[in-house]
């Protein structure tokens, strides 16, 4: 029987450490992401801004996805 405690014991810490783990890498991927979006829109931001199409359309168009872009970094 107590071999039994001590397997379940044994098996809640490493359930415990996997489980910060996959935490942990999933706050990584989620920055990761985060990253990838802003890289994006700056990518964007360059060639309108190259091809001279940086105007009030595109300014009226951001304005309208700012704040969906503010809950993304809110997460």
């Amino acid at each position: 029987m107590k071999y039994l405690q001590e397997a379940l014991k044994r098996l809640e810490i490493d359930a415990s450490r996997r489980k910060e783990r996959l935490q942990e890498n999933a706050a990584l991927l989620q920055f990761m992401w985060k990253g990838d979006v802003v890289e994006s829109w700056i990518g964007k931001l360059q060639s309108f801004k190259t091809l001279g199409k940086f105007n009030s359309v595109f300014l009226s168009r951001e304005r309208i996805d700012s704040p969906s872009r503010q809950q993304v970094f809110d997460l």
